[in-house]
C-alpha cells in the first residue's frame, strides 16, 4: 500500500474510533465531550473519506460498524461495543463527568 493510502486508511480509523467513541458517550452515557459541530465535521469527512476510497474503507478495522454510515447519527451504531465503553468511560472520569 502507498504512503498516502496508509495514512488515509489510518485517518479513516481514527475517524471512526473517535465517532463511536463520542456516539457511545453523546448516546448512551448522555455526556459531551466535544461539540456537536465537531462531531458532525469528523462525521461528514469520515463519509467522504470512505465514499470517495471505497477499497481502503474496506480495509479498515472497524468497517463492518461504519460500512452504511452516513454521517447523519451515531445513535444507530454499536452503542455497547466492549472497546468504545472502554474508551468512553476513561474520557469521562479524566473530565470528571463519571
Amino acid at each position: 500500500m502507498s504512503e498516502w493510502k496508509s495514512q488515509l486508511k489510518e485517518l479513516m480509523e481514527r475517524r471512526q474510533r473517535q465517532i463511536l467513541v463520542h456516539s457511545i458517550i453523546y448516546y448512551k452515557y448522555d455526556q459531551n465531550i466535544i461539540s456537536d459541530y465537531t462531531w458532525s465535521k469528523w462525521a461528514k469527512e469520515l463519509y467522504e473519506m470512505q465514499k470517495a476510497n471505497p477499497e481502503i474503507a474496506k480495509d479498515t478495522v472497524l468497517y463492518d460498524i461504519f460500512k452504511d454510515f452516513d454521517y447523519s447519527t451515531g445513535s444507530n451504531l454499536p452503542l455497547d461495543d466492549p472497546w468504545g465503553n472502554d474508551v468512553a468511560l476513561y474520557l469521562m472520569k479524566r473530565r470528571g463527568l463519571v
